[in-house]
Protein backbone atom coordinates (compact mmCIF):
# COMPACT_ATOMS: atom_id res chain seq x y z
CA UNK A 1 0.00 0.00 0.00
CA UNK A 2 1.13 3.01 -0.99
CA UNK A 3 0.95 6.39 1.22
CA UNK A 4 2.65 8.72 -0.90
CA UNK A 5 0.91 10.31 -3.86
CA UNK A 6 2.52 8.69 -7.31
CA UNK A 7 3.63 11.49 -9.71
CA UNK A 8 4.76 11.58 -13.53
CA UNK A 9 7.76 9.90 -13.70
CA UNK A 10 7.10 6.86 -11.34
CA UNK A 11 6.91 3.33 -11.99
CA UNK A 12 3.53 2.14 -11.35
CA UNK A 13 3.57 -0.65 -8.36
CA UNK A 14 3.64 -4.36 -9.13
CA UNK A 15 -0.38 -5.57 -8.69
CA UNK A 16 -0.61 -8.63 -6.15
CA UNK A 17 -2.77 -11.50 -8.21
CA UNK A 18 -5.87 -11.93 -7.03
CA UNK A 19 -6.03 -8.43 -4.91
CA UNK A 20 -8.52 -5.33 -5.70
CA UNK A 21 -6.68 -2.26 -5.94
CA UNK A 22 -8.05 1.31 -5.28
CA UNK A 23 -6.62 4.60 -7.17
CA UNK A 24 -7.21 7.13 -4.78
CA UNK A 25 -5.92 10.72 -3.54
CA UNK A 26 -6.27 11.11 -0.03
CA UNK A 27 -8.25 14.00 0.79
CA UNK A 28 -10.65 13.09 -2.28
CA UNK A 29 -14.42 13.00 -1.03
CA UNK A 30 -14.95 10.94 -4.33
CA UNK A 31 -12.40 8.40 -3.18
CA UNK A 32 -13.47 8.06 0.35
CA UNK A 33 -17.29 6.83 -1.02
CA UNK A 34 -15.35 3.63 -2.23
CA UNK A 35 -12.99 3.29 1.25
CA UNK A 36 -16.21 3.21 3.42
CA UNK A 37 -17.86 1.18 0.66
CA UNK A 38 -15.15 -1.31 0.48
CA UNK A 39 -14.40 -1.14 4.48
CA UNK A 40 -18.32 -1.59 5.45
CA UNK A 41 -18.17 -5.04 2.92
CA UNK A 42 -14.83 -6.38 4.20
CA UNK A 43 -13.24 -6.25 0.61
CA UNK A 44 -9.37 -7.33 1.35
CA UNK A 45 -7.54 -4.10 -1.60
CA UNK A 46 -4.60 -2.16 -1.73
CA UNK A 47 -4.03 1.36 -2.39
CA UNK A 48 -2.49 3.27 -4.29
CA UNK A 49 -2.51 7.27 -4.11
CA UNK A 50 -2.00 9.33 -7.09
CA UNK A 51 -0.71 13.33 -7.37
CA UNK A 52 -3.66 14.74 -9.30
CA UNK A 53 -1.75 17.59 -10.59
CA UNK A 54 1.06 15.71 -11.69
CA UNK A 55 -0.80 12.31 -12.94
CA UNK A 56 2.01 9.28 -13.87
CA UNK A 57 1.45 8.53 -17.32
CA UNK A 58 0.46 4.97 -16.79
CA UNK A 59 -2.36 5.71 -14.36
CA UNK A 60 -3.49 8.34 -17.59
CA UNK A 61 -3.16 5.40 -19.68
CA UNK A 62 -5.25 3.35 -17.38
CA UNK A 63 -7.81 6.14 -17.25
CA UNK A 64 -7.42 8.85 -19.72
CA UNK A 65 -10.07 11.35 -17.50
CA UNK A 66 -7.20 11.21 -15.06
CA UNK A 67 -9.37 11.17 -12.01
CA UNK A 68 -10.17 9.23 -9.12
CA UNK A 69 -11.60 6.94 -7.93
CA UNK A 70 -10.18 4.35 -10.01
CA UNK A 71 -11.34 0.75 -8.73
CA UNK A 72 -9.40 -2.65 -10.05
CA UNK A 73 -11.23 -5.77 -9.12
CA UNK A 74 -9.84 -8.77 -8.11
CA UNK A 75 -10.28 -9.69 -11.89
CA UNK A 76 -9.12 -7.44 -13.40
CA UNK A 77 -12.19 -5.57 -14.30
CA UNK A 78 -11.44 -1.56 -14.37
CA UNK A 79 -14.56 0.38 -12.77
CA UNK A 80 -14.52 4.11 -12.71
CA UNK A 81 -16.74 6.86 -11.42
CA UNK A 82 -17.91 6.77 -7.70
CA UNK A 83 -21.79 6.14 -7.69
CA UNK A 84 -20.60 3.84 -10.13
CA UNK A 85 -18.14 1.71 -8.43
CA UNK A 86 -20.09 1.86 -5.21
CA UNK A 87 -23.30 0.27 -7.30
CA UNK A 88 -20.50 -2.24 -8.31
CA UNK A 89 -19.36 -3.55 -5.31
CA UNK A 90 -22.43 -3.74 -4.00
CA UNK A 91 -24.28 -6.03 -6.55
CA UNK A 92 -20.74 -8.29 -6.80
CA UNK A 93 -20.07 -8.00 -3.21
CA UNK A 94 -23.98 -8.40 -1.48
CA UNK A 95 -23.59 -8.53 2.28
CA UNK A 96 -24.56 -6.24 3.64
CA UNK A 97 -26.99 -4.84 1.14
CA UNK A 98 -26.51 -1.59 0.83
CA UNK A 99 -29.87 -0.70 -0.80
CA UNK A 100 -33.46 -1.74 0.13
CA UNK A 101 -35.53 -2.59 -2.33
CA UNK A 102 -38.59 -0.61 -1.11
CA UNK A 103 -36.50 2.25 -0.67
CA UNK A 104 -33.82 2.43 -3.45
CA UNK A 105 -35.69 4.73 -6.02
CA UNK A 106 -36.20 7.14 -3.73
CA UNK A 107 -32.25 6.80 -2.70
CA UNK A 108 -31.31 7.16 -6.22
CA UNK A 109 -33.55 10.11 -6.35
CA UNK A 110 -31.78 11.97 -3.75
CA UNK A 111 -28.37 10.54 -4.32
CA UNK A 112 -28.80 12.17 -7.86
CA UNK A 113 -30.04 15.39 -6.27
CA UNK A 114 -27.06 15.61 -4.43
CA UNK A 115 -24.53 16.90 -6.97
CA UNK A 116 -26.29 20.25 -6.35
CA UNK A 117 -25.15 20.12 -3.17
CA UNK A 118 -21.53 18.56 -4.11
CA UNK A 119 -21.08 21.62 -6.80
CA UNK A 120 -21.84 24.57 -4.38
CA UNK A 121 -19.23 22.75 -2.14
CA UNK A 122 -16.69 22.35 -4.99
CA UNK A 123 -17.45 26.00 -6.07
CA UNK A 124 -16.28 27.34 -2.72
CA UNK A 125 -13.59 25.26 -2.17
CA UNK A 126 -11.71 26.13 -5.50
CA UNK A 127 -12.96 29.80 -4.43
CA UNK A 128 -15.21 30.33 -7.95
CA UNK A 129 -17.94 30.99 -5.70
CA UNK A 130 -17.74 35.00 -4.73
CA UNK A 131 -20.71 35.04 -2.59
CA UNK A 132 -20.84 36.02 1.10
CA UNK A 133 -20.79 32.54 2.90
CA UNK A 134 -24.19 33.36 4.88
CA UNK A 135 -25.38 33.43 1.04
CA UNK A 136 -23.84 29.90 0.17
CA UNK A 137 -24.64 28.57 3.12
CA UNK A 138 -28.60 29.18 3.07
CA UNK A 139 -28.69 27.91 -0.45
CA UNK A 140 -26.50 24.46 1.22
CA UNK A 141 -28.99 24.18 4.17
CA UNK A 142 -32.16 24.91 1.25
CA UNK A 143 -31.09 21.97 -0.43
CA UNK A 144 -30.38 19.79 2.24
CA UNK A 145 -33.88 20.22 3.80
CA UNK A 146 -34.98 17.51 1.13
CA UNK A 147 -33.22 15.13 3.07
CA UNK A 148 -34.53 16.52 6.84
CA UNK A 149 -38.17 15.63 5.31
CA UNK A 150 -36.98 12.77 4.14
CA UNK A 151 -35.89 11.72 7.76
CA UNK A 152 -38.76 12.40 9.13
CA UNK A 153 -40.75 10.37 6.95
CA UNK A 154 -38.91 7.42 7.39
CA UNK A 155 -38.24 7.95 11.23
CA UNK A 156 -34.54 6.09 11.17
CA UNK A 157 -31.33 7.23 12.60
CA UNK A 158 -29.90 6.50 8.76
CA UNK A 159 -31.50 5.98 5.44
CA UNK A 160 -30.63 2.68 5.67
CA UNK A 161 -32.42 2.21 8.65
CA UNK A 162 -30.51 1.12 11.84
CA UNK A 163 -27.55 0.81 10.07
CA UNK A 164 -25.94 3.26 7.11
CA UNK A 165 -27.16 2.50 3.21
CA UNK A 166 -26.10 3.55 0.14
CA UNK A 167 -27.18 7.37 0.51
CA UNK A 168 -25.64 7.51 4.06
CA UNK A 169 -22.81 6.45 2.68
CA UNK A 170 -22.20 8.29 -0.67
CA UNK A 171 -23.31 11.74 1.57
CA UNK A 172 -21.04 11.47 4.11
CA UNK A 173 -17.79 12.43 2.83
CA UNK A 174 -19.20 15.80 2.10
CA UNK A 175 -20.54 15.97 5.99
CA UNK A 176 -17.12 14.79 6.78
CA UNK A 177 -15.27 18.29 5.27
CA UNK A 178 -18.23 20.24 5.60
CA UNK A 179 -16.31 21.61 8.61
CA UNK A 180 -13.34 22.42 6.64
CA UNK A 181 -15.61 25.19 4.70
CA UNK A 182 -15.97 27.21 8.17
CA UNK A 183 -12.26 26.63 8.79
CA UNK A 184 -12.03 28.17 5.08
CA UNK A 185 -14.30 31.25 5.89
CA UNK A 186 -13.89 31.44 9.80
CA UNK A 187 -18.01 31.37 10.12
CA UNK A 188 -18.55 28.72 13.03
CA UNK A 189 -21.02 30.43 14.27
CA UNK A 190 -23.15 30.89 11.67
CA UNK A 191 -23.07 27.16 10.85
CA UNK A 192 -23.72 26.25 14.87
CA UNK A 193 -26.86 28.84 14.12
CA UNK A 194 -28.82 26.33 11.54
CA UNK A 195 -28.47 22.85 13.40
CA UNK A 196 -31.31 23.85 15.32
CA UNK A 197 -33.70 23.27 11.53
CA UNK A 198 -32.04 19.80 11.13
CA UNK A 199 -32.73 17.45 14.14
CA UNK A 200 -32.80 14.38 11.96
CA UNK A 201 -29.82 14.50 10.63
CA UNK A 202 -27.91 15.77 13.64
CA UNK A 203 -28.44 12.45 15.28
CA UNK A 204 -27.18 10.79 11.66
CA UNK A 205 -23.71 10.62 12.48
CA UNK A 206 -21.80 8.01 10.56
CA UNK A 207 -18.17 7.91 12.77
CA UNK A 208 -16.01 5.60 13.40
CA UNK A 209 -18.98 3.32 15.28
CA UNK A 210 -19.67 2.80 11.70
CA UNK A 211 -17.15 2.96 9.65
CA UNK A 212 -14.79 1.73 9.03
CA UNK A 213 -14.80 -1.12 11.69
CA UNK A 214 -16.61 -4.63 11.39
CA UNK A 215 -17.57 -6.86 14.20
CA UNK A 216 -15.59 -7.33 17.73
CA UNK A 217 -13.60 -10.30 17.21
CA UNK A 218 -14.72 -12.82 20.08
CA UNK A 219 -13.46 -16.24 21.29
CA UNK A 220 -13.89 -18.86 18.97
CA UNK A 221 -13.16 -16.33 15.60
CA UNK A 222 -10.69 -16.60 13.32
CA UNK A 223 -8.49 -14.34 12.74
CA UNK A 224 -9.38 -11.81 9.76
CA UNK A 225 -6.77 -12.42 6.73
CA UNK A 226 -3.77 -9.53 7.04
CA UNK A 227 -3.45 -7.93 3.86
CA UNK A 228 0.30 -7.75 3.07
CA UNK A 229 2.10 -4.32 3.35
CA UNK A 230 -0.65 -2.45 5.00
CA UNK A 231 -0.49 -1.54 8.99
CA UNK A 232 -3.43 -2.95 11.24
CA UNK A 233 -4.60 -1.80 14.56
CA UNK A 234 -6.31 -4.01 16.76
CA UNK A 235 -8.68 -1.96 18.67
CA UNK A 236 -12.33 -1.84 21.00
CA UNK A 237 -14.49 1.33 19.47
CA UNK A 238 -14.69 2.51 23.40
CA UNK A 239 -11.09 2.06 24.61
CA UNK A 240 -9.93 5.46 24.92
CA UNK A 241 -6.38 4.24 24.44
CA UNK A 242 -7.07 2.79 21.18
CA UNK A 243 -8.95 6.29 20.41
CA UNK A 244 -5.83 7.82 21.18
CA UNK A 245 -4.48 6.10 18.06
CA UNK A 246 -6.73 6.31 15.72
CA UNK A 247 -6.58 9.83 16.25
CA UNK A 248 -2.68 9.69 15.11
CA UNK A 249 -3.01 7.30 12.77
CA UNK A 250 -5.84 9.81 10.90
CA UNK A 251 -3.90 13.55 11.32
CA UNK A 252 -1.01 11.35 9.91
CA UNK A 253 -3.01 9.95 6.87
CA UNK A 254 -1.30 6.43 7.65
CA UNK A 255 -3.21 3.60 5.56
CA UNK A 256 -4.54 0.89 8.04
CA UNK A 257 -7.17 -1.19 8.69
CA UNK A 258 -8.75 -1.87 12.22
CA UNK A 259 -9.62 -5.40 13.99
CA UNK A 260 -11.78 -4.71 17.38
CA UNK A 261 -11.60 -6.98 19.53
CA UNK A 262 -14.16 -8.24 22.68
CA UNK A 263 -11.78 -8.04 25.46
CA UNK A 264 -14.54 -10.19 27.55
CA UNK A 265 -13.76 -13.00 25.69
CA UNK A 266 -11.07 -12.39 23.90
CA UNK A 267 -9.46 -14.65 20.81
CA UNK A 268 -7.24 -17.18 21.29
CA UNK A 269 -5.15 -15.79 18.42
CA UNK A 270 -4.84 -12.32 19.60
CA UNK A 271 -3.67 -13.23 22.96
CA UNK A 272 -1.08 -15.47 21.21
CA UNK A 273 -0.20 -11.76 19.55
CA UNK A 274 -0.31 -10.10 23.35
CA UNK A 275 -0.98 -12.19 25.96
CA UNK A 276 -1.71 -9.54 28.52
CA UNK A 277 -5.00 -9.15 26.02
CA UNK A 278 -4.76 -5.26 25.89
CA UNK A 279 -5.67 -2.97 23.46
CA UNK A 280 -4.07 -0.98 21.32
CA UNK A 281 -2.02 -3.03 19.69
CA UNK A 282 -0.25 -1.68 16.38
CA UNK A 283 1.22 -3.95 13.89
CA UNK A 284 3.11 -1.95 11.48
CA UNK A 285 3.12 -2.83 7.49
CA UNK A 286 6.67 -4.03 8.06
CA UNK A 287 5.75 -6.63 10.85
CA UNK A 288 6.79 -4.42 13.58
CA UNK A 289 4.38 -5.27 16.41
CA UNK A 290 4.06 -2.38 19.52
CA UNK A 291 1.98 -1.75 22.39
CA UNK A 292 0.73 0.78 25.25
CA UNK A 293 -0.87 3.73 23.43
CA UNK A 294 2.06 6.62 24.42
CA UNK A 295 4.44 4.17 23.00
CA UNK A 296 2.69 3.25 19.63
CA UNK A 297 1.80 7.72 19.34
CA UNK A 298 5.66 8.08 19.35
CA UNK A 299 6.36 5.00 16.95
CA UNK A 300 4.08 6.23 14.28
CA UNK A 301 5.25 9.98 15.00
CA UNK A 302 9.05 9.02 14.71
CA UNK A 303 8.50 6.42 11.41
CA UNK A 304 5.72 8.99 9.81
CA UNK A 305 7.85 12.58 10.76
CA UNK A 306 4.54 14.88 8.80
CA UNK A 307 2.77 16.68 10.43
CA UNK A 308 5.35 16.28 13.16
CA UNK A 309 3.88 16.12 16.95
CA UNK A 310 6.21 17.35 19.03
CA UNK A 311 8.10 20.75 19.13
CA UNK A 312 11.97 20.75 20.57
CA UNK A 313 10.99 23.68 22.24
CA UNK A 314 7.97 22.17 24.48
CA UNK A 315 8.42 18.64 24.12
CA UNK A 316 10.14 17.87 27.82
CA UNK A 317 7.21 20.15 29.38
CA UNK A 318 4.72 18.21 27.30
CA UNK A 319 5.65 14.61 28.49
CA UNK A 320 5.98 16.18 31.75
CA UNK A 321 1.82 17.43 31.23
CA UNK A 322 1.12 13.86 29.64
CA UNK A 323 2.78 12.28 33.19
CA UNK A 324 0.35 14.72 35.18
CA UNK A 325 -2.55 13.53 32.92
CA UNK A 326 -2.07 10.20 34.17
CA UNK A 327 -3.22 11.34 37.35
CA UNK A 328 -7.17 12.32 35.65
CA UNK A 329 -7.05 9.49 34.10
CA UNK A 330 -6.71 6.89 36.95
CA UNK A 331 -9.47 9.18 38.45
CA UNK A 332 -11.80 8.29 35.20
CA UNK A 333 -11.24 4.66 35.44
CA UNK A 334 -12.13 4.83 39.14
CA UNK A 335 -15.26 6.37 38.48
CA UNK A 336 -16.04 4.34 35.52
CA UNK A 337 -15.58 0.59 36.94
CA UNK A 338 -17.65 1.91 40.11
CA UNK A 339 -14.00 1.60 42.64
CA UNK A 340 -14.80 5.15 43.44
CA UNK A 341 -17.02 5.76 46.29
CA UNK A 342 -16.29 9.39 47.39
CA UNK A 343 -19.50 12.08 46.19
CA UNK A 344 -19.39 12.57 42.57
CA UNK A 345 -18.61 16.83 43.83
CA UNK A 346 -15.78 15.65 45.72
CA UNK A 347 -14.45 13.79 42.47
CA UNK A 348 -15.34 16.58 40.47
CA UNK A 349 -13.24 18.97 42.44
CA UNK A 350 -10.13 16.81 42.82
CA UNK A 351 -10.30 16.11 38.79
CA UNK A 352 -10.36 20.39 37.75
CA UNK A 353 -7.65 21.01 40.50
CA UNK A 354 -5.65 18.64 38.36
CA UNK A 355 -6.88 20.21 35.33
CA UNK A 356 -5.58 23.78 36.27
CA UNK A 357 -1.96 22.73 35.51
CA UNK A 358 -3.38 23.08 31.78
CA UNK A 359 -5.21 25.44 32.17
CA UNK A 360 -2.11 27.74 33.17
CA UNK A 361 0.01 26.11 30.50
CA UNK A 362 -2.16 27.11 27.87
CA UNK A 363 -2.48 30.71 29.41
CA UNK A 364 1.78 30.93 29.53
CA UNK A 365 1.62 29.40 25.74
CA UNK A 366 -1.02 31.80 24.42
CA UNK A 367 -2.27 29.23 21.96
CA UNK A 368 -5.10 27.27 21.34
CA UNK A 369 -3.78 24.07 21.63
CA UNK A 370 -0.84 23.12 22.97
CA UNK A 371 1.24 22.40 19.65
CA UNK A 372 0.35 26.23 18.83
CA UNK A 373 -1.56 27.28 16.08
CA UNK A 374 -2.48 23.18 15.63
CA UNK A 375 -2.78 19.90 17.65
CA UNK A 376 0.26 18.20 18.56
CA UNK A 377 0.83 14.97 20.62
CA UNK A 378 -0.13 16.35 23.90
CA UNK A 379 -3.60 17.62 22.51
CA UNK A 380 -4.59 14.20 20.51
CA UNK A 381 -3.61 11.48 23.49
CA UNK A 382 -5.26 13.80 26.08
CA UNK A 383 -8.36 14.35 23.91
CA UNK A 384 -9.99 10.67 24.56
CA UNK A 385 -10.75 11.30 27.74
CA UNK A 386 -12.60 15.09 27.21
CA UNK A 387 -14.93 13.62 24.75
CA UNK A 388 -16.16 10.62 27.60
CA UNK A 389 -16.06 13.11 30.66
CA UNK A 390 -20.01 13.89 30.06
CA UNK A 391 -20.73 10.24 30.78
CA UNK A 392 -20.13 10.65 34.20
CA UNK A 393 -23.06 12.93 34.41
CA UNK A 394 -24.83 10.04 32.60
CA UNK A 395 -23.38 7.52 35.17
CA UNK A 396 -23.66 9.36 38.44
CA UNK A 397 -27.14 10.78 37.41
CA UNK A 398 -25.88 14.54 38.14
CA UNK A 399 -24.97 17.53 36.50
CA UNK A 400 -21.34 19.06 35.93
CA UNK A 401 -19.32 21.46 33.86
CA UNK A 402 -16.11 23.34 33.95
CA UNK A 403 -16.36 26.99 35.19
CA UNK A 404 -15.89 28.81 32.09
CA UNK A 405 -14.32 31.45 34.13
CA UNK A 406 -12.08 29.47 35.84
CA UNK A 407 -10.85 27.28 32.12
CA UNK A 408 -11.16 29.84 29.90
CA UNK A 409 -8.34 28.48 27.40
CA UNK A 410 -9.50 25.00 28.51
CA UNK A 411 -12.96 26.06 27.10
CA UNK A 412 -11.46 27.77 24.06
CA UNK A 413 -9.46 24.18 23.67
CA UNK A 414 -11.83 21.87 23.33
CA UNK A 415 -14.13 24.03 20.90
CA UNK A 416 -10.81 24.00 18.77
CA UNK A 417 -10.40 20.43 19.05
CA UNK A 418 -14.30 19.51 18.20
CA UNK A 419 -13.64 21.39 14.80
CA UNK A 420 -10.77 19.24 14.09
CA UNK A 421 -11.17 16.79 10.59
CA UNK A 422 -9.36 13.82 12.59
CA UNK A 423 -11.22 14.37 15.59
CA UNK A 424 -14.95 14.49 13.59
CA UNK A 425 -14.00 11.76 11.65
CA UNK A 426 -13.44 9.29 14.89
CA UNK A 427 -15.67 11.24 16.90
CA UNK A 428 -17.82 9.03 19.54
CA UNK A 429 -21.15 9.22 21.35
CA UNK A 430 -20.38 9.50 25.14
CA UNK A 431 -24.16 8.58 25.65
CA UNK A 432 -22.87 5.33 23.70
CA UNK A 433 -19.89 5.42 25.75
CA UNK A 434 -21.86 5.15 29.27
CA UNK A 435 -24.85 2.65 28.39
CA UNK A 436 -20.60 0.51 27.48
CA UNK A 437 -20.11 1.42 30.79
CA UNK A 438 -23.23 0.01 32.43
CA UNK A 439 -23.15 -2.98 30.11
CA UNK A 440 -19.45 -3.74 31.54
CA UNK A 441 -20.60 -3.31 35.46
CA UNK A 442 -23.27 -6.33 34.44
CA UNK A 443 -21.01 -8.25 32.67
CA UNK A 444 -22.62 -8.70 29.70
CA UNK A 445 -21.38 -6.57 26.83
CA UNK A 446 -22.47 -6.60 23.02
CA UNK A 447 -19.56 -4.42 21.51
CA UNK A 448 -22.19 -4.20 18.50
CA UNK A 449 -25.13 -3.57 19.40
CA UNK A 450 -25.38 -0.88 22.11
Amino acid sequence: MNSLHLADGSEKPAEVKGRARLYSMVFCPFVMRIHHVLSLKQIPYDIVNINLQKKPQWFLQLNPVGKVPVYIDSDGTVVTESVTVANYLDEKYPEPPLYNDETKSRDLELIDHLSKIIDIITNVVYEKDKREFEEILIEIMDNLQKYENEFDIRKMTFFGGSNPGMLDILMWPWFDIGMALTLLHKQHASVERHKKRFPHMMVSNMTVEFIPRGDSFTKGSEKPAEVEGQARLYSMVYCPFAHRIRLVLSLKQVPHDIVNINLQSKPQWFLDIHPNGKVPIYIDSDGTIITDSVAVANYIDEKCPEPPLYNDETKSRDLELLDHFSKIMDTFANCIFGKDKRQFEEIITEVTDDLQEFEDELNVRKTTFFGGSNPNMLDVLIWPWFERAKALTILYKQRASLDKERFPHIMKWVDGMKDQPFVLKHKGSYEKFAKFVEAVRTGNVDYDNL
